[in-house]
Formats: C-alpha cells, sequence, structure tokens
C-alpha cells in the first residue's frame, strides 16, 4: 500500500489537472517503486565481484537496464520477484521454522512491511543464517545467495534461455469460482483463467499473489471505475469478469479481456444513449389481482 500510495501520488502531481485519459492510466500503471528501492540493492551486493557466474551476470545486467515497469514481457520483473521470494524465505525461514514461516508469510501486509524494513539495513540479525557457524551473514550475503536459487528456481521451470523469462510467463491472473475453483472437472468451465498479467502487489494496478503459494495473482482491483463530472456520458467502468454468474452466458466472461488490457466499456446513464445501444429489453408486467 505505501508503494502504490506514492506512485498515485507522483503520478497526479506530475500532472495538476487530469483527464479522464489520465485518470485511466494511473489506474493501469505498474511501474514499481518498491522494485527501483530494491534493485540497486541488489546490484551493489555483486559490486567489485570477478567471480561471477555468466548467469548471474546476464541476470543483473537484465536488472541494471529495467526501467521498473512490471510489464508482463519483462524479463526483469521476473528476476526481480523471484529473487525478492527467495530473500524472503531466506530471511525468515530459518528463525521462524517451517510452521510459523507459512504463518507468517500468509499475513501478507504485515510481513512485507517487516521485510521492507529490513532490508533497509545492511547488517539486520535477520539476515544472518543460523544454520550457519562462524560467521554472521549480512545482507549482501543473502541477497547473492537469493539471486542464485532464483535462477535456480527459473532454470527449473523455463529452461537456460532467459529470454523467455516473461514474467506473463510465470505471473498469471485468475478469476476463480468462489465454489468450483478447485474441482478437478468443474474447473475449466467456472474459473476464467489463468491468463498472463504484469503488475505486483507493489503497483498501483495491484496483481497480488499468496506469498505462500506463488505467483497466481488472486487479488486485484475487481472494478475500475471513472466519472466524468463535466459529461455524464463518457463515463467508463470495468470489471474482471462479466455481469452474468451463469458460465454459459455470453456475459459470464464479456468484460475479462477489457479488463486485462485496461479499457472500459461506457456507463449508459443517458436514457437515449441507453435505448440505442441495447442488446435487448426486458418487460415485467404485473400479474392481475383476481378479483
Amino acid at each position: 500500500a505505501k508503494y502504490r500510495a506514492q506512485r498515485i501520488t507522483q503520478l497526479i502531481l506530475e500532472k495538476g489537472n487530469l483527464s479522464v485519459a489520465d485518470n485511466q492510466a494511473i489506474q493501469n500503471d505498474i511501474y514499481s517503486i518498491e522494485a527501483k528501492e530494491i534493485t540497486p540493492r541488489i546490484l551493489n551486493a555483486f559490486e567489485g565481484m570477478a567471480d561471477v557466474s555468466p548467469e548471474i551476470k546476464q541476470a543483473l545486467d537484465y536488472l541494471a537496464k529495467w526501467d521498473f515497469v512490471t510489464d508482463s514481457k519483462s524479463i526483469a520483473s521476473t528476476i526481480f520477484h523471484v529473487t525478492q521470494m527467495k530473500l524472503i524465505e531466506n530471511i525468515f525461514k530459518d528463525e521462524l521454522g517451517d510452521d510459523l514461516y507459512q504463518t507468517y508469510i500468509g499475513a501478507a501486509n504485515e510481513m512485507f512491511k517487516g521485510f521492507q524494513l529490513i532490508m533497509a539495513k545492511e547488517n539486520s540479525n535477520w539476515f544472518d543464517d543460523i544454520s550457519t557457524t562462524g560467521v554472521k551473514e549480512g545482507r549482501d550475503d543473502i541477497i547473492r545467495k537469493s539471486i542464485e536459487l532464483a535462477i535456480d528456481d527459473l532454470r527449473e521451470r523455463f529452461g537456460k534461455d532467459m529470454t523467455k523469462w516473461h514474467w506473463g510467463e510465470l505471473h498469471h491472473h485468475l478469476s476463480g469460482h468462489l465454489v468450483f475453483k478447485d474441482v478437478k472437472y468443474l474447473k475449466n468451465f467456472f474459473n476464467i483463467g489463468p491468463f498472463p498479467i504484469g503488475g505486483s502487489k507493489a503497483t498501483v494496478a495491484p496483481a497480488a499473489y499468496d506469498f505462500a503459494n506463488p505467483y497466481t495473482a488472486t487479488h486485484g482491483a475487481s472494478t475500475r471505475e471513472i466519472i466524468d463530472f463535466s459529461d455524464r456520458t463518457n463515463d467508463k467502468r470495468v470489471i474482471t469478469s462479466g455481469c452474468s454468474g451463469q458460465f454459459h452466458s455470453k456475459f459470464y466472461v464479456n468484460q475479462s479481456k477489457l479488463w486485462r488490457k485496461g479499457e472500459t466499456h461506457a456507463i449508459l446513464m443517458d436514457r437515449k444513449q441507453t435505448e440505442e445501444n441495447s442488446a435487448a429489453n426486458l418487460t415485467l408486467i404485473p400479474k392481475k389481482e383476481n378479483r
């Protein structure tokens, strides 16, 4: 929430007076201030090191050239977020133990705040790996360990070719059905997705995932809406799925593609506009009373 609020404030102050298009761009913004803050610390952990593997050099090069936009095609975004996941595990799991660690990362907001505070310090006691003896690890040690583990993880998932490590290949959006989301023979009928998606927990357009089960985004903007008080016929809205709860209806999923592309549909507030764009009419006739 901190990074999202900072980014929203930044975008508002840059423009001053905002148009409908400006507001729509803000709602769909996937620039990560969090990544801008943490990525230099990852790069600095390897500063002056000669003995660095070609794979790590390539990964660091992607991070060094990154614009911090978490686009679904971004390779740097993949490397950053998987490294972050390994950092979280390496910082907390040895001290907390398996059970408490799972509970802690399940409280995502609190865990995230703790992670940010710890990463701001070079020599927090949390960086020390209690399984090692005779040495006290610092932030750089844990960063180097985490990026190695991240590369191993991504290589196993997608192969050695780093050009194929797109964020959207790992990070998906899923509108899971409330009842049938995980039912083997029903989920394909009722679930909407998964689809490749950009963004993260820290972007204005949120696409957060469960840290205990990354990287499927299960939290995002359920509704995006813009009201133009100067012209109510210019109001816009979109939801993640559709306006029907019947999976066989054409309206069950008719807004999903718009939502994923950051687009909207008109909110028909004007009677003439509504009549001109209606797909069908429903007439309700009261039942006559028998007298």
